[in-house]
């Protein structure tokens, strides 16, 4: 028995007149997973979920508790929640990462040993996978990649790695060239290669180099850097920094900082800056944001393909700044730059005048405001209401975006597209700043 159903699917498998009295699973997180059987009458329809959900079950459905199961009908249709200690994977969770990237190094291994995965041999990975349908059928399109992988490619490798081996090695070898962390300038999440790799390494003095290295150990087939995305059913494969394919230049469309307040007068209509641009699968989405949120933290921006599962990437900071100040001649703003108060925001108000207007009259970036007093206005308004945290978190990602958005309106056209261009070249890790890898996504 399978219990792969999430909410969504659950819902769908429901009768029309029965749909309503499930209302209450809008309250229940992602801890649910119901059987592949259908719900027929004469027969429990079974679901797991966590303790917190069952808390969540309305009293009026007279329900049953015996030890872990609770049995309720209805019209007709009888339904088990079973108390389990699952739970979905949490965005950002580090071992559950681990596990799911385990799983892949695995399926891959078996590929090149021409060995089948079975499900339960990933499950002694991954001890959730028996109840996450996505992961299933993204494993299973993992391994028609790596199938195509091993075919196009002439890779004999010795040595399967994520943990330890030439990802420390090569993880520590970056340092040496102010690179602290290592998916800054080469994401990959697995490595194949030859035994005793490594030494092809020595003596190498520069980021252009060690790169040049890289791609020399790809074309010999010892070296690959493999790079794990969530995919659907069906995996693509990317080269990334390994052909010379023409550069995809990504046009600005437009930007979007409010500095209008939402009807409460409490707060700004919203925090961050954002602005879409071209590409050849659609439209970028560009997030100018503070991450994590703390008084003096610095905003950073990420970039995401619209309607994909997964973000091209943060913009590495190191060649976020270089490439900005190269082209605006001032420094990336930080979250100790800007004014944390209303007394720091007086001293600067003068200057600040100049640069809102020059947003508000340039009209790339919408401000939905239309003279600077409007803005000055809020920013008082606000002020005056002593949100302290309110003040040291979302108007210091604010004041930051306001700095972007005015180096931003002063770029010629042709400048603009290359700043914009070049921070999402860094996003998804492309140009000779940084290493060669294929990419599943």
């Amino acid at each position: 028995m399978g219990y792969l159903v999430n909410k969504k699917d659950f819902i769908k498998k429901l009768p029309a007149n029965v749909k309503v009295k499930f209302k209450f699973l809008d309250k229940f997180d992602e801890s649910f997973f119901g059987e592949e059987n259908i719900i027929k009458k004469g027969k429990i329809y079974s679901i797991k979920t966590s303790e917190d959900n069952v808390k969540k079950i309305p009293k009026d459905l007279n329900a049953k508790v015996s030890g872990k199961n609770i049995d309720f009908i209805i019209d007709g249709l009888k339904f088990r929640f079973i108390i389990s200690g699952k739970r979905a994977a949490r965005k950002g969770d580090a071992k559950t990462t681990e596990y799911q990237e385990l799983c892949s190094l695995k399926i891959c291994e078996n590929v090149y040993n021409n060995k089948s995965t079975e499900l339960t041999q990933l499950a002694e990975i991954y001890k959730d996978l028996p109840e996450l349908k996505d992961w299933q059928e993204s494993f299973q399109a993992q391994e028609k990649a790596f199938k195509i992988i091993k075919q196009k490619y002439n890779f004999k490798p010795q040595v399967f790695n994520r943990n330890g081996g030439f990802m420390d090695f090569i993880t520590k070898l970056v340092k040496k060239f102010g690179i602290s962390q290592k998916d800054s300038w080469d994401p990959a999440d697995i490595w194949l290669y030859d035994k005793g790799i490594e030494k092809e390494f020595d003596n190498i003095e520069s980021i252009y180099e060690l790169n040049s290295k890289l791609l020399e150990l790809f074309y010999a087939g010892k070296l690959l850097g493999i790079s794990l995305k969530k995919t659907g059913k069906i995996a693509k494969i990317e080269e990334v920094n390994i052909t010379s394919k023409s550069k995809i230049t990504n046009s600005f469309i437009s930007g979007k900082l409010l500095l209008d307040l939402k009807p409460n007068k409490k707060e700004f209509s919203n925090d961050e800056l954002s602005f879409d641009l071209t590409h050849p699968e659609g439209v970028i989405n560009a997030q100018v944001r503070m991450y994590p949120k703390s008084p003096n933290s610095n905003v950073q921006i990420s970039y995401k393909l619209k309607g994909g599962k997964a973000e091209f990437g943060k913009v590495s900071s190191v060649f976020r700044n270089k490439i900005y100040e190269t082209l605006t001649g001032s420094k990336f703003p930080t979250g100790k730059s800007v004014p944390h108060n209303l007394e720091q925001y007086n001293k600067i108000k003068n200057k600040l005048k100049p640069k809102i207007e020059k947003i508000i009259s340039k009209g790339i970036i919408t401000t939905n405001i239309k003279t600077f007093d409007e803005f000055d206005k809020n920013i008082t308004s606000i002020y005056n209401l002593n949100n302290e945290k309110y003040h040291q978190i979302e108007l210091v990602t604010k004041f930051q975006g306001i700095e972007l958005a005015y180096e931003m309106s002063k770029l010629k056209d042709n400048e603009l597209t290359e700043l914009v261009t070049k921070w999402s070249y860094i996003s998804q890790k492309k140009g000779n700043m940084f290493g060669c890898f294929l990419k599943i996504y």
